[in-house]
């Protein structure tokens, strides 16, 4: 599954605490029927992109990834998102499984809940690139200039504060309003109340 790359520390179907997938479930209206808060960084897969594809790839090797992964829809595919004629397709690449696998994700999670009646859901895509270029070690070149996979949670959790990590100013106030909005939704169910 290429979604165990990106994701390897989900959930695993184990048949027994696990039974299922949790798009399967919120498909099938088998899900907690609570407000929900889904969220991504605009960047996710750009990380990964970069760290298996350390070489720029042509745009014959890009379309040759696409068809490798999308099979019969690669013209749709291709037509969406055509190669750059960059000397390298990696961001486009990325882009496109950024998309593929976390915003039609989210996407599709907010449309089955929503269609449970009067469900809130509030959604965010988080663009801040973290000041803090050396925590992206050998990867600033794309982590320094998007926010990549996790970036939301070193913010919600000022977790890089714990490797001596000094947050600017600007950050510190988008982590003050995650704190905020992340604490009325957890007291009120209302990220705004």
């Amino acid at each position: 599954h290429l979604n165990s790359i990106f994701e390897p520390w989900a959930p695993i179907i184990d048949g027994d605490i696990i039974t299922s997938q949790m798009m399967e479930d919120f498909a099938a209206g088998r899900f907690q029927k609570k407000p929900l808060i889904v969220g991504k960084n605009a960047g996710d897969a750009f990380e990964k992109v970069y760290s298996a594809l350390r070489e720029p790839i042509s745009a014959i090797k890009y379309e040759a990834m696409v068809f490798g992964l999308f099979r019969l829809h690669t013209p749709a595919i291709l037509n969406r998102y055509p190669p750059s004629q960059s000397k390298d397709e990696r961001l486009m690449l990325a882009s496109l499984l950024t998309h593929f696998l976390f915003t039609c994700a989210d996407r599709n999670i907010i449309r089955n809940a929503t269609q449970e009646g009067d469900l809130q859901v509030w959604t965010y895509v988080l663009e801040h690139v973290l000041s803090y270029k050396l925590f992206w070690p050998n990867k600033t070149k794309f982590c320094g200039s998007q926010a990549c996979q996790w970036t939301d949670l070193m913010l919600f959790f000022h977790s890089m504060s714990v490797k001596g990590y000094h947050y600017t100013p600007q950050e510190d106030v988008l982590m003050d309003s995650f704190a905020y909005y992340l604490g009325n939704f957890a007291h009120n169910s209302d990220p705004n109340k």
